[in-house]
């Protein structure tokens, strides 16, 4: 499932309340422009890739 910037337009409240259903067994692609959006928690567990100036680093 793909979530395009989506933290961007929830208020933490209801970012916290769609984490709760994201399930493991399920891959999610989250894309953000601000990762300060995303709890510890989430970032603990993924994968995380940052695109700068064209290039990918994870």
């Amino acid at each position: 499932m793909l979530l395009d910037d989506i933290f961007s337009e929830l208020d933490i409240e209801k970012r916290n309340n769609l984490i709760k259903f994201i399930k493991s067994n399920i891959q999610f692609i989250i894309t953000t422009t601000d990762i300060k959006n995303i709890s510890d928690k989430i970032i603990d567990k993924a994968s995380v890739f940052k695109i700068k100036n064209g290039k990918i680093n994870r």
